[in-house]
């Protein structure tokens, strides 16, 4: 009958140490340590394994999402489209017609009047729909990331009187166009959280060209917030979770009364996305939104 083992477990792996009652010379040392490296190769194995299972699927995550980003910009641009050349022309013809009908109504007349208040009416939603027009889709958006933002920050002055300064280092011609309308709407959606939370009135945005991707930053100094508490008020989780999916983060510092500040990072490619993808092993596969 052979001698029974002593046995312990590294991980799933089961490294056998000397039998009982073995003498030294049945069981040396080497042959503790020569098991104990094939266990540790062996977890060095399956650790490189699971990285490349989910370089994999961060990979696919990636691209599906740029799709995804891609498919709602379409949509964006085909309801701008809508809005423009259909809606748009039909509220200016029900405006031509009524002003007709009002010049053949006699003047200071309760019918003149009430016409009067349909054209005002009708005014004011033509103006809508250009103004959403727009927002949908900028036009300055084919120009290039940089032309957009310079309309986003006329924009956020003219709607909601709120200023925006810009630092910008880099040339964004060549940004790639889905990763340019990424950019843009996750800068929109950050500004509009500091117009709806922050009751500042001026952020400021600084954006960065790498050779890997874009960096930006913006920040504010309104009222703060406690970043434990965010909720899906804020809008936050939505814009970590998409980043997330294309490799990148979204790092958020802020405290009540000491304004806030938004770090996103945007990667170009599956590449610049890889430091991400292993820093993401340790905590799981999910979101990566910092706060402190």
């Amino acid at each position: 009958m052979s001698r029974q083992l002593q046995q312990t477990r590294i991980g799933n792996k089961t490294n056998r140490l000397a039998p009982v009652g073995s003498s030294d010379d049945d069981y040396t040392e080497s042959s503790a340590a020569k098991d104990l490296q094939e266990c540790n190769d062996t977890l060095r194995m399956e650790l490189e394994e699971t990285k490349q299972h989910l370089a994999t699927r961060a990979g696919e995550l990636r691209r599906t999402t740029l799709q995804l980003a891609t498919a709602e910009q379409r949509e964006r641009d085909r309801l701008a489209r809508v809005l423009h050349d259909d809606l748009q022309q039909l509220l200016l013809a029900s405006l031509w017609h009524l002003q007709t009908v009002r010049n053949r109504v006699p003047p200071e007349t309760e019918l003149e009047t009430e016409i009067s208040h349909a054209l005002q009416l009708l005014r004011q939603s033509i103006e809508i729909t250009r103004s959403l027009s727009k927002e949908l889709s900028p036009p300055v958006l084919e120009a290039g990331l940089f032309a957009a933002i310079g309309w986003l920050v006329q924009y956020f002055q003219d709607a909601y009187s709120f200023d925006v300064s810009v630092e910008a280092e880099g040339s964004f011609l060549m940004v790639p166009d889905e990763i340019r309308d990424f950019a843009f709407q996750s800068i929109r959606e950050l500004l509009i959280n500091s117009v709806k939370h922050s009751k500042a009135r001026h952020a400021d945005l600084q954006i960065t060209n790498t050779p890997t991707g874009l960096e930006i930053t913006i920040s504010d100094r309104g009222r703060g917030f406690n970043p434990a508490g965010i909720d899906q008020g804020f809008g936050l989780p939505q814009i970590s979770s998409r980043v997330t999916r294309l490799g990148g983060d979204l790092k958020v510092k802020s405290r009540p009364g000491r304004g806030a500040t938004f770090r996103l990072t945007i990667p170009y490619s599956e590449e610049g996305a890889t430091q991400s993808t292993e820093d993401s092993i340790v905590s799981g596969f999910g979101h990566r939104l910092s706060i402190r």
